[in-house]
C-alpha cells in the first residue's frame, strides 16, 4: 500500500491528465508514494494468490519494492518493457 494522496487541484504538486512527466519525475513520484527508503517497507507477492488457500505462501514469496523494481516499471510505462525475470 501507499500514501493516501489528496487528489484535487489545489494539492501541492497537483497534476492533471495532460501533465507530462519525464521518467525521472515518474520515478520519484512512485518513490515517494512507496516511501521506497525510508523506515517503510511495501512488498510484492511474486507468485499466485491461491498459495494462500493452500497455506503454501511463506515469507520466501515476497519481493522487497525496491529502486530497481521502480526503475522497472518506469521503463514499462515509457515501453522499454522490463528486466529480465520479473
Amino acid at each position: 500500500g501507499g500514501n493516501k494522496r489528496k487528489a484535487n487541484s489545489e494539492s501541492e504538486g497537483a497534476m492533471t491528465d495532460e501533465t507530462p512527466l519525464s521518467r525521472q519525475e515518474l520515478k520519484q513520484h512512485l518513490i515517494d508514494y512507496f516511501n521506497i527508503g525510508v523506515d517503510c517497507y511495501t512488498y510484492s507477492l511474486t507468485r499466485c494468490k491461491t498459495g494462500f488457500a493452500v497455506g503454501t505462501v511463506t515469507i520466501d514469496d515476497f519481493e522487497e519494492l525496491d529502486e530497481e523494481i521502480i526503475d522497472d516499471v518506469v521503463s514499462y510505462v515509457f515501453g522499454d518493457g522490463v528486466h529480465a525475470g520479473r
